[in-house]
């Protein structure tokens, strides 16, 4: 493949495709353009995806503000991405839903998965029972992500009346008991106390990243845990809401302060724990 990126009618999945065999060395995928037509308030909303790489071993956090499409980016690589009251444009005049990553294979842990999992009448350990079984008799799975998010201690309880935070632990083992090539997570910390949060992400990159050694995408509104996910940065600017852009992916030093430059934020590191820590303005 080409080291130049791919732009008019090469396609996201096109780029994809022809390396999503190769467990190592760089994957490429070309600018695509999202346009959004919202007829119920007759707004327009513009999302351009500049072309950008991913490798295996790798974790990408996305900074934007809210209203940046940060979900939707998700949703076009993963291919589940519904709108029936749009229209939608991509470069080259193809569906937006061919535009995916569901031929290499994605796990996608979205923001909303309460409902869905509130509807099971079981136990927890019948739910994994039931999702993968496989998983449930993999000692490694058990060590490196079952036993560290505490969940074989919920495994008697009925998964419907879980609290939040312990929910969410579920969700991030069911997410991550799929097999799959790229990874892709919503605010996984959504719901978890400090705590569980920094086991979480440990959890996390120690079996996308080092154990299957694949790739995972990541939204994280907590900048110590995205921090703590990111080996790089996609950043998002311009104006949420109307039109954005969704930039290559940048180092994690150059993606944050260029993300803290559109919130005229600074940011320190705690001496001790080496958390980020607000700066007073103009310090």
């Amino acid at each position: 493949m080409s080291s130049a990126c791919l732009s008019g009618d090469g396609l996201l999945a096109s780029a994809l495709f022809a390396s999503a065999k190769h467990v190592l060395g760089e994957i490429k995928y070309p600018a695509v353009t999202k346009m959004f037509t919202q007829k119920s308030i007759g707004s327009t909303f513009t999302l351009h995806i500049e072309c950008g790489s991913f490798r295996a071993s790798e974790s990408i956090v996305l900074l934007g503000q809210n209203g940046c499409s940060k979900t939707t980016f998700m949703n076009i690589l993963a291919g589940n991405f519904t709108d029936d009251d749009s229209k939608s444009s991509v470069l080259g005049g193809k569906d937006i839903k061919e535009v995916s990553l569901s031929d290499v294979g994605v796990s996608y842990e979205k923001q909303v998965y309460a409902p869905e999992l509130r509807k099971f009448e079981g136990t927890v350990a019948d739910l994994f029972e039931q999702k993968f079984q496989n998983k449930c008799a993999d000692h490694l799975f058990k060590r490196l992500v079952l036993k560290p998010l505490e969940l074989e201690d919920l495994d008697n309880l009925d998964a419907k009346i879980l609290p939040g935070g312990e929910l969410q632990r579920v969700a991030i083992a069911l997410y991550l008991g799929k097999s799959a090539k790229v990874y892709l997570l919503d605010e996984p910390s959504a719901g978890l106390d400090c705590e569980h949060r920094v086991i979480a992400a440990k959890v996390i990159r120690r079996w996308i990243l080092t154990h299957l050694q694949n790739t995972c995408f990541v939204i994280e509104h907590d900048l110590g845990m995205a921090s703590a996910f990111a080996d790089r940065v996609v950043v998002y600017d311009r104006t949420p809401g109307k039109e954005c852009y969704a930039r290559s992916a940048n180092d994690l030093s150059y993606g944050f302060n260029s993300f803290l430059m559109q919130l005229s934020i600074t940011l320190r590191r705690d001496p001790i724990n080496w958390r980020p820590r607000l700066n007073k303005s103009g310090s």
